[in-house]
């Protein structure tokens, strides 16, 4: 069994806010991104079944990264810390802690794994698969993927402006998360 720390600062994570509703085309998509987080994987080269995996966000290390209507930032900023969204002071961390890994391909150093984990947002806990394609190299490991969750599975209601406009249920996490081998 070999330890990785997550490296934050050779990580992405981003997350995908859609929009929706009858005037949908009036609203901004948003892309928030994971600043401040931590995690350590363990890998077991022999039986990725025995691997694990465990990261935590620090929910007020989110931060909007939009391209488009950068004057609305510190709007959109200040709605996804209140407590209409993540709460960030109740609920000030957002864990995944894995509770099965299972291999779908393997060739060399090159693994596709399905990972399955408690998530927790929101003071929610349920159950998350994520889709992974990890590649090991000597001193790292690399780790892609794509998940995509309902928000009101975690008591969120999607934020509505007027009833016309409002945010997609459905978010989006693209992932690429380095870590880098321990002693």
């Amino acid at each position: 069994m070999q330890a990785y720390a997550v490296d934050p600062a050779a990580s992405r994570v981003e997350v995908k806010v859609g929009r929706a509703g009858l005037l949908k085309m009036a609203g901004h998509e948003h892309t928030v991104v994971a600043e401040g987080f931590s995690g350590e994987v363990l890998v077991d080269q022999e039986s990725a079944a025995r691997s694990s995996v465990r990261v935590v966000f620090l929910a007020s290390a989110l931060r909007v990264a939009d391209k488009e209507a950068v004057d609305d930032i510190p709007k959109v900023q200040a709605t996804m810390e209140s407590e209409k969204v993540l709460d960030v002071g109740r609920f000030p961390e957002i864990r995944f802690s894995s509770t099965s890994v299972s291999e779908r391909k393997h060739e060399g150093d090159q693994w596709e794994l399905t990972v399955v984990g408690d998530f927790e947002l929101h003071g929610v806990k349920r159950a998350l698969t994520v889709p992974l394609r990890v590649v090991l190299a000597p001193d790292s490991l690399t780790a892609e993927g794509t998940v995509r969750f309902p928000q009101k599975d975690f008591g969120i209601e999607p934020v509505s402006v007027g009833g016309v406009v409002k945010v997609k249920d459905e978010l989006e996490i693209a992932l690429r998360i380095v870590a880098r081998r321990t002693p």
